[in-house]
């Protein structure tokens, strides 16, 4: 007697795992179009082969409030300012877009187990930077969204847990270019 392959219960199983990203969220977000499995993720997380996975403390990503911890411009202190409006955000994401697969995944962030980010965003998108004065004549400026890469514990479609690859916004920069004639 040959046994079928359960296949359409592996497909909706699959399903069960795979984050919608809502329609206001870009790359990464706190929510999920989908019901987030967490009562599954706190049980996987029991069975303690995957604790390995959240052995970093504090924010994953964190902008650089304070300079190096050596002075290049030994001589002379130059005080800077960011020429783009910012702000900053502090996040527990639950969905962002795999870099890998390039498909949304869920992100592990339980109460037990939290991921947390704090990173910067511009402002006004790709508006003007803020100084119009400074700018040398023939260009013009705009403020653009850098991002870096992040290793996030995520569950796969599978439903188990991993390391996954996602972009995270980190600092918003002022950019100055010329139209080429």
């Amino acid at each position: 007697m040959t046994v079928a392959p359960k296949k359409k219960s592996t497909e909706k199983n699959k399903r069960r795992f795979q984050a919608v990203l809502p329609a206001k969220c870009k790359d990464i977000c706190e929510d999920t179009k989908t019901r987030y499995p967490t009562k599954k993720i706190q049980k996987l997380i029991k069975r303690k082969k995957y604790l390995t996975l959240f052995n970093n403390k504090g924010p994953l990503l964190e902008p650089a409030s304070q300079p190096a911890p050596f002075n290049v411009l030994k001589e002379q202190e130059l005080e800077s300012e960011n020429l783009c409006r910012t702000r900053t955000v502090n996040m527990f994401p639950k969905a962002a877009l795999n870099l890998v697969t390039g498909e949304p995944a869920l992100i592990v962030n339980v109460p037990s187990y939290q991921q947390n980010l704090i990173y910067e965003t511009c402002v006004d998108g790709d508006g003007k930077c803020v100084d119009k004065e400074s700018r040398p004549y023939g260009f013009q400026t705009a403020c653009k969204q850098k991002y870096n890469k992040v290793r996030l514990v995520s569950i796969n479609s599978e439903g188990k847990l991993e390391h996954g690859k996602f972009f995270v916004p980190s600092t918003c920069v002022c950019s100055s270019y010329t139209f080429k004639r």
